[in-house]
């Protein structure tokens, strides 16, 4: 069990707040890696195991913290409306949809 020390989820255990939450851990996962590596290496070598495919999870909408491979699975409507919208606030996600 990993207890979180820092952030808006600190005295949390990580493995239950990352249920709810994958969007957030994504962040921290690919924007504090330097961090979590120094800092937190408990919490990086847990979430490596969890990003390992490299997929991205939904921040918002009806398919929020569901996977874009998940996502197609279930609704390969919405991958492709999505590939329609002006995602330019979006980039990682643009660029998750395009290797799809």
């Amino acid at each position: 069990m990993i207890i979180l020390n820092f952030g808006k989820f600190k005295s949390h255990v990580l493995e239950d707040i990352y249920m709810f939450n994958k969007p957030y851990f994504q962040w921290l996962f690919y924007n504090k890696r330097e961090y979590l590596v120094e800092k937190q290496n408990e919490v990086y070598h847990y979430l490596s195991d969890k990003f390992k495919d490299n997929d991205y999870y939904m921040i918002f909408g009806k398919y929020k913290n569901l996977s874009l491979k998940e996502i197609q699975k279930r609704d390969n409507n919405y991958i492709e409306w999505l590939n329609n919208q002006d995602l330019s606030k979006f980039i990682n996600l643009k660029s998750k949809l395009l290797e799809l």
